[in-house]
Formats: structure tokens, C-alpha cells, sequence
């Protein structure tokens, strides 16, 4: 229990130091290391089959051969269901956005752009009698969210009635912010689109059906037609 304790006592503020001050938010160019994760949660999944299989293996005196036969079924089953049903790798053409935007409106998204990540261009812009340009950082886009440009091409792009600023509130700034970093995005956008696509779907359903059910409209008679 003694060392125990003092394993707590040493991981709680180490994991929160290392969490708050060391780690940060990183970027990648494709999806590998995501792919590589959801392939190797299969080793940990299986392992419930196979105690299934090892009960069922006590209780009917089976041989315990069927534990890992069990376990590598499992495996097989979930790695082939995810390579060719889920396909990780393979980017759906319909979660792209056709629309076309502007380069302020993706610099307002995105909080960077080529002058805030140019570090010779930010350092000349403090050194000369130039607007000082505030340097982009990974983690650090509260910088960028109080700087008066940002707010300034905030108000401007939601002011057009963009699809990026249809937040209710007026604080565009700070409402809109942990929204836009691009992992939240892609968590929060894909179950609205499918949620939005199915709407859609069944809307569509509806009214053909109510359209095919309507009895066509009958010909009106004129009284004074055969006088």
C-alpha cells in the first residue's frame, strides 16, 4: 500500500506537469498514426472473446486450445471489418467542403497564415516602425483569437453571413474559438453531416410518398360549358 501511495502521489502532479507544460497539440499530415491505433485496439478487444471462450471452455471441458484460436478470430474479424468496411484510409469524397473559400476566411478558421508563420517576417515586423505581426504557435491560438486583426475579419466574415459565423451570440470570438481547431471539427462535423444527410433523406422520402399517395385532381365541370 506504501508503494502504491507514493506512485499516486508521484504520477498525479508528473501526468498534469507533463500534460499542461511539456505536451502539446501536434500536426500531422495524414491519418497514420490514428489508422495504426485503431488497428492495434483490436489486440485488446479480442481478449474479451477469447475469456468468453475460456469459461465456456471450463464449463463444457473443452481443450484450451480454443482460448487463442478464439482470440485470433477475433482479431482476423475486427482488423478485416476495418480495413475493408471502415477503411480509415480512405478519406469520403461528401465530408469535403465544395464551397469555395477565401483566404481570410480560412486565416480567421485557422488562426495562421503565411505572415504569422514566417518567423523572419514577424521578427522584421517588431524590429522595423511596421504593425508588429504576432507569431502563430501550435496550442497558443488564444494569441491570435485577442489580436485586433482577427476580431476585426471575425466581425467582417460573419457580417457577410458566411456558413463559419452562424453562432447566435454576438462574442463571435470567443465562442467560435474551441471550435475551430481542426480535431474538434472533424469529431463534432461528421455525426451533423450524417445527421444532416438522413434528414435530408427522409424528408426527401416523405414528400415523394405524400405526392404519390394525393389523388390526382379531378376536372372541374362547367355549368354553362354545353348551353
Amino acid at each position: 500500500f506504501a508503494f502504491l501511495a507514493a506512485w499516486s502521489a508521484f504520477m498525479m502532479p508528473f501526468t498534469r506537469y507533463m500534460h499542461l507544460r511539456a505536451m502539446r497539440r501536434s500536426y500531422f499530415s495524414t491519418n497514420r498514426i490514428d489508422m495504426d491505433a485503431l488497428f492495434a485496439w483490436g489486440f485488446p478487444h479480442s481478449q474479451v472473446l477469447a475469456a468468453s471462450a475460456f469459461w465456456a471452455a471450463r464449463i463444457y471441458n473443452w481443450t484450451l486450445l480454443v482460448v487463442p484460436a478464439t482470440w485470433l478470430g477475433a482479431l482476423a474479424v475486427y482488423h478485416v471489418l476495418l480495413a475493408f468496411m471502415v477503411q480509415p484510409l480512405v478519406l469520403p469524397k461528401d465530408s469535403c467542403d465544395s464551397r469555395e473559400v477565401s483566404y481570410d476566411e480560412v486565416r480567421t478558421r485557422r488562426f495562421y497564415d503565411w505572415h504569422n508563420c514566417n518567423p523572419m517576417k514577424v521578427l522584421l515586423s517588431h524590429c522595423t516602425s511596421q504593425k508588429p505581426i504576432r507569431p502563430f504557435e501550435i496550442g497558443k491560438e488564444y494569441l491570435q483569437e485577442n489580436c485586433p486583426e482577427w476580431k476585426e475579419r471575425a466581425d467582417k466574415l460573419r457580417a457577410e453571413g458566411g456558413l463559419l459565423w452562424t453562432l447566435p451570440s454576438d462574442q463571435v470570438e470567443n465562442e467560435i474559438c474551441p471550435l475551430m481547431v481542426p480535431e474538434v471539427e472533424d469529431l463534432l462535423q461528421r455525426p451533423v453531416d450524417w445527421i444532416g444527410q438522413a434528414s435530408r433523406s427522409f424528408a426527401t422520402k416523405s414528400r415523394l410518398d405524400v405526392t404519390a399517395e394525393s389523388p390526382e385532381a379531378e376536372p372541374t365541370l362547367d355549368p354553362f360549358r354545353d348551353h
